[in-house]
C-alpha cells in the first residue's frame, strides 16, 4: 500500500518536472519583451480654439513604466504602437508563466514532503 502511495507521488513528481521543463522552455525562446502597460489616452491639446478645449477628444498612446523606483508616462507613436503592443503582451505572458512556475514549485515542494514522511521510518 505505501509503495503504491510513493510511485503516485513520484509520477506526480515526474508530471510536474515536465511541465516545469515546458514553461522554462517558453520562457528563455520567447521574443523581446517591454515591461509596462499601453494605454490609449484622450486628451487636449492646449490650442484654445481646438475641438478638444471643451471635451479632451485627441488621441494617443501611452506607455506607463516604473524607472529607477519612479512611475514614468511615454508618447508611443503611432507606427510603433503594433510592435510594443507585441512587447508589452509578452511581458505578460512571461508573467503568467513566472506565476505558473511558482504554482509548481509549491506543489513539487508539498509532494516533496508527503514523500519524506511516508518514507521515514521509525526507529523500534
Amino acid at each position: 500500500m505505501k509503495r503504491k502511495s510513493i510511485l503516485k507521488k513520484i509520477h506526480r513528481l515526474r508530471k510536474i518536472w515536465q511541465q516545469t521543463a515546458d514553461i522554462l522552455d517558453e520562457m528563455l525562446t520567447s521574443e523581446p519583451l517591454m515591461i509596462g502597460t499601453l494605454s490609449e489616452v484622450l486628451r487636449t491639446c492646449g490650442k484654445p480654439n481646438c475641438h478638444c478645449a471643451r471635451k479632451p477628444s485627441h488621441r494617443h498612446w501611452s506607455l506607463l513604466t516604473n524607472f529607477e523606483g519612479k512611475r514614468r508616462c511615454q508618447v508611443i507613436r503611432k507606427k510603433d504602437v503594433g510592435n510594443v503592443q507585441r512587447k508589452v503582451d509578452c511581458y505578460r505572458r512571461f508573467r503568467n508563466l513566472l506565476k505558473q512556475m511558482k504554482r509548481l514549485d509549491f506543489q513539487r515542494g508539498a509532494i516533496l514532503k508527503e514523500l519524506l514522511e511516508e518514507r521515514n521510518e521509525l526507529y523500534k
